[in-house]
Formats: structure tokens, C-alpha cells, sequence
């Protein structure tokens, strides 16, 4: 009875309105086709890419997670990267991948919208409904990653949800959408933030009301359980012994920030975000609680919310710290990203926001402010900017460029590192980064079944052959076997000998494992594109034994190498297209 009580207390228009504006927001999508812009960082290099894997190979709701996968690696347990609860990967079983994409992404933005509007419905109650419009649409445009499910767009619908068991109300409902969130977002970008703080709550409303409150405990509880149930296989990756152990424990941070660095990264983080977690910028609502506060009108409440935003982000620039130090004691703690506390932020501001304006009479003002926070909501996210208006623009990127501009204007001692380039991995539609004609050229030329034999790309990222069918031993994986690690370093043991940055634990540094070459990386590294066509690698060195027991037949590089016939390796033929960014020189190991 709560679950229909509660849509007939909402009028239809609610729940039409949202899914045309919504729409709205992917009417690029549905113009351009495979010819949109999508990230590639930590998207079509990887989440995608795997959603697409497990497609093609069957397992999207493979129970057994001992099951290989053969496409990546010298074949790769599905309980390294996929659990087989998690229902951001449904589109995927019914659609073909790019179009299981928009499905996913017009799903999690609409719940987000709706979320907000039944948490300022039932509990902020702001009395603009226009208002109250425009925040939903602006936090459900939020720069961010869709491909995560609700891991930041389900946040409202969670705090609604335990917020009714703290009150006893609509207990049935809140239960059920706690379990939606838990088997529709990603449990290592936000579970045990979101259950810290949630916790934290029920603390302090025990201490504040004096007694247990039952309901919010039961929601506390079904979150850790089912978190655990749905995500069982992957945590036990943690906590294997030997060869197949999770590299993540054994991960090395060759730099740590200064002091001037991390708190450039802080001040960076709080005004503008950060791309994975949301490229939101909260100068509006802290410009909005500075004014308020000097007229006295600043709810305590605000400055709580402001302090667990604070938090989250010192968390995020100590977190290489934390990792090493508790790791030192606990081993689990290597692999724990405590920087993953700033994916509550964004949510986190809107709240603070929607505080404020309570205290605000002025419509003009409110709405001014909400218009604007929309606006730059939709210019920050790239993937609505790209394929929309940004097309229009003269200099397409300045508006993610914030950390070039003020680099460009202070010492180089205060930060760490050169600016952050969004586009490392290519400014690239969708067709463009796959490049499935190409690949399918070069599948041609082999002309023998992929599951046959495997592959190895050098200054071409690895997503990019598999994507288009091909097995290859490389791979930016968030998570892998050690014994995975092992066998690419006897691959590339010479040319790591070459520069002493490497060193032995190069590999553990990222996420992922790669064939390497001292020469290329003077000009690029996974994602050398057209940049080297009229260059060539004269010295490379490679274990080529090791390939062959991986099963290696053929080598996909970017570069021209010169030296086939020291290392083994047979030149077969070059492959390029005008509309591709890529030139790939195939070679057979002899």
C-alpha cells in the first residue's frame, strides 16, 4: 500500500514531464548516432568495454565466476571485474552495446531527477515548483559517468529512503530502493562512503532521540548484507593468497603530493570537481553560503554538510598516504580507495543548496541562481557539451580547462604534476576510437578464427582490439591476478632495464598492463595515434618466449620497428584508413 499510495500523491505530469526533458538531454545521441562524442578515460577504454565483453561472450549473468574470459589477458576470471548482480549491465543483454549506453544513461538520469524531487517533496520543500524543476534537471545533467548506474544520480533516492525508516514511513518502498541502489550503482565507487556517513546519521540521531531506531538499522543492515551478496566475488579478490591475489595489494606510489600539491588538489577539487567522480562546480552555492552567512541567516545544519564535503575531499588528497601507512598494518588497505568520498560531494551541494534558498524570499534571485547552475551543469558535461553546443564553440575545450589557466599563472612548486588533460586517450567520437572497419581489415588479412590466437598492442590501447573481437594478453583493468603482473613483467624486463623510472613495479602503477618500449614512450604510450606514422623504434626488446606461451601470434603497433629480426618478429603489412586516427603496422612472431 505505501509503494501506491505514493505515486497516486504525485500527478502524472510529474513522471512525463522528467522522461521528455530527460530525452531532451540525449537528443544528441539520438542525432548523431555512433558519430557522438563519449569519454574515453575509465568509459570506452573500460566499463564499456567490459559490459561489451561480457555481452558478446555470454556472461553478463554468469553465476559461475571461476568462468574465463579469454578476450583479456592470458584469460581473466570473471570475478575480477564483473559481478553478475549488477543490473547496469541489463541494456546490454537486449541491445547492441552503443545503444544499451544511451538506454542506461536515460534510465539513471531519469531516477536521478525523480529522486530529488521526492526528497524535496517529502523533506527539503521548496514552494517553486519551477524551482524545484530546474535543480531536478540540473543535478540530473550533472557532469559524471553514467556507466556507474546510480553510484551519484541514486544519492537522493537513498537519503529519501532511510530518511522515511528514520520516520517510519513508506517502509516497504525505501527498503526495496535501497536494494535498487545497491544492484544499480558500483559498490567500490560508493558503498562504504555512502554506509559511513549513513551510519554516522544513526549515531547521532540515536544520541539526539535516545533510543535505537529500529527501521534505519534494518536499512543499515540490508545495505551492508546485500552489498556483500551482490559483490561478493570481486571482494574476494582482496583477499586471495599467491598467484591469484588482486595486484591492488601490492600497488606502489612512486610520488606522494607535497604539501603545496595536495592542497592545490584540495582547493582544485572543491571549486571545480574531478572528472570521474563530477566536474560540478559549487562556486555559486559557496559564494551563495559566504553572503548568507554574513547576514547571519546560515542554518547550522549547512555548516555540518559543509564540513562532510571538506572532509570527503581531505580524505581524497591524503588517500595515497592513507593507503601506504594503514596498508602497512592492515594489507586490505592497499587496496581501499578512500578518495572515493568525493562522490558524495555534488549531492552533497545540491542539498546545501536547496537549504539556502529557503532562506532566500527573493524569486528572481533563486531562480537566476538555479538557471545558472544548469547551465553550467550542461556545459560541464561533456558528453551532452560535445555533441550539442560545443560544436559551436571556437575553443571547444576551455571550459574543462581550469587547471591549465591556473597552472599557467603560479609557480610550478605549488602542484605535482603538468595540467590534467581531459583528452589523453583522443578527442574522439564514438566510431572514430573503435575503428571497426579498420580491425575488421586487418581481421581479413589474418584470415583465421580470433579465439585462435591472441594478440599484443604496442601504442595502441588494448580496448580498442578487443572492442573489435580480438584476444589480447594486455588490457586497463581496475583489477587483475598477480600472476598476470608477473608475466608482463618477464615480457618487458629488457626495456623496463631501460630508464630507471620504470624500475621493476612500473606495471603496478596503473591500471592495467601493457607492452612497453623505452623509445616509444619519448613520444606517447597507449595512445600514439597518427602522432608517430613517420617514426620508428630501432632498439625494442621483448621476451618473446613469454608471448609464445601466452599464445601470441601477432603484434598490433603503432610504430614502424626496425629490428624485427633480432627480437623475432615478422613484418606482415600496414593498415590505415583517413577517417581512423590510427595506423597499425601487423606483426607475426616467427
Amino acid at each position: 500500500m505505501d509503494f501506491i499510495s505514493t505515486i497516486k500523491k504525485y500527478s502524472f505530469s510529474f513522471y512525463f514531464l522528467p522522461i521528455i526533458l530527460v530525452l531532451g538531454i540525449h537528443l544528441p545521441f539520438f542525432i548523431l548516432g555512433k558519430d557522438s562524442f563519449l569519454i574515453t578515460n575509465d568509459n570506452l577504454n573500460a566499463e564499456f568495454l567490459y559490459a561489451h565483453l561480457l555481452k558478446i561472450s555470454g556472461n553478463i549473468f554468469n553465476l559461475n565466476q571461476n568462468t574465463i574470459i579469454e578476450n583479456i589477458g592470458v584469460g581473466l576470471k570473471l570475478k575480477y571485474f564483473h559481478s553478475p548482480f549488477i543490473l547496469v549491465k541489463v541494456p546490454f543483454l537486449f541491445f547492441d552495446s552503443f545503444n544499451a549506453y544511451i538506454i542506461n544513461s536515460i534510465v539513471t538520469r531519469y531516477i536521478g531527477f525523480i529522486g530529488l524531487y521526492f526528497l524535496i517533496k517529502d523533506y527539503l520543500q521548496l514552494k517553486s515548483k519551477l524551482v524545484v524543476y530546474i535543480l531536478c534537471l540540473s543535478f540530473a545533467i550533472l557532469p559524471l559517468y553514467t556507466i556507474f548506474g546510480l553510484t551519484i544520480l541514486g544519492q537522493p533516492f537513498l537519503l529519501w529512503a532511510f530518511l522515511n525508516l528514520a520516520n517510519n514511513k513508506k517502509k516497504l518502498i525505501s527498503i526495496i530502493y535501497i536494494l535498487i541502489f545497491i544492484f544499480y550503482s558500483n559498490f567500490q565507487l560508493i558503498g562504504p562512503f555512502a554506509f559511513f556517513w549513513l551510519t554516522v546519521i544513526g549515531i547521532y540521531n540515536y544520541f539526539r532521540e535516545k533510543k535505537l531506531n529500529r527501521n534505519y538499522i534494518l536499512g543499515l543492515v540490508s545495505m551492508i548484507v546485500f552489498s556483500i551478496i551482490a559483490n561478493f566475488s570481486i571482494i574476494s579478490t582482496v583477499f586471495s593468497t599467491g598467484s591469484e591475489q588482486s595486484f591492488r595489494l601490492s600497488r606502489v606510489y612512486l610520488e606522494l603530493p607535497s604539501f603545496l600539491g595536495a592542497a592545490y588538489l584540495f582547493l582544485k577539487t572543491l571549486f571545480f570537481g574531478e572528472l570521474v567522480s563530477s566536474l560540478f562546480i559549487p562556486i555559486p552555492v559557496i559564494l551563495l553560503m559566504l553572503i548568507l552567512a554574513i547576514k547571519n541567516k546560515l542554518d547550522k545544519i549547512v555548516l555540518y554538510i559543509f564540513g562532510i564535503i571538506l572532509f570527503n575531499i581531505l580524505v581524497y588528497v591524503l588517500s595515497p598516504h592513507l593507503s601506504i601507512y594503514l596498508g602497512d598494518y592492515i594489507s586490505f588497505f592497499k587496496a581501499f580507495g578512500f578518495g572515493r568520498f568525493i562522490y558524495l560531494n555534488a549531492f552533497l551541494f545540491f542539498i546545501i543548496l536547496i537549504i539556502l534558498f529557503r532562506k532566500i524570499n527573493n524569486s528572481y534571485i533563486i531562480i537566476s541562481i538555479s538557471a545558472l547552475i544548469l547551465f553550467m551543469n550542461s556545459i560541464r558535461n561533456m558528453e551532452f557539451y560535445y555533441n550539442s553546443y560545443g560544436k559551436f564553440s571556437n575553443d571547444i575545450h576551455a571550459v574543462y580547462d581550469e587547471d591549465k589557466f591556473i597552472k599557467s599563472l603560479v609557480p610550478k612548486d605549488l602542484y605535482n604534476n603538468d595540467h590534467h588533460v581531459h583528452h589523453s586517450a583522443g578527442f574522439l567520437t564514438f566510431n572514430e576510437f573503435y575503428a571497426t572497419d579498420l580491425f575488421k581489415e586487418i581481421e581479413d588479412f589474418i584470415g583465421k578464427n580470433k579465439d585462435d590466437y591472441k594478440v599484443i598492442n604496442l601504442g595502441i590501447h588494448p580496448s580498442i582490439t578487443q572492442y573489435n573481437g580480438f584476444y589480447s594478453i594486455d588490457g586497463y583493468l581496475p583489477n587483475y591476478p598477480l600472476s598476470l603482473h608477473t608475466i608482463f613483467q618477464k615480457i618487458n624486463k629488457k626495456e623496463l632495464e631501460k630508464k630507471e623510472y620504470y624500475g621493476e613495479k612500473n606495471i603496478t602503477i596503473n591500471n592495467g598492463v601493457y607492452l612497453t618500449s623505452f623509445e616509444l614512450s619519448q613520444y606517447c604510450n597507449e595512445y600514439c595515434f597518427k602522432k608517430v606514422a613517420n617514426k620508428s623504434i630501432n632498439n625494442f626488446d621483448l621476451n618473446i618466449k613469454e608471448l609464445k606461451d601466452s599464445r601470441v601470434e601477432y603484434v598490433f603497433s603503432a610504430i614502424e620497428i626496425q629490428n624485427t629480426k633480432k627480437i623475432g618478429i615478422e613484418f606482415q603489412e600496414v593498415f590505415e584508413k583517413d577517417e581512423y586516427p590510427y595506423i597499425i603496422y601487423l606483426y607475426k612472431l616467427i
